[in-house]
């Protein structure tokens, strides 16, 4: 598994565990919904 697929992996749980959009994980990072999107379909 490389860095990025962990992290896409990692985005997933937090979205699952806490039962929150991508939006939603966005605003509380501090990051763009899209940045967030880019990040979870770049690879």
């Amino acid at each position: 598994m490389t860095v990025s697929e962990a992290i896409i992996k990692r985005i997933y749980n937090l979205i699952c565990e806490r039962n929150i959009t991508i939006n939603k994980l966005a605003m509380l990072s501090g990051l763009t919904q899209s940045t967030v999107r880019d990040i979870m379909t770049r690879y």
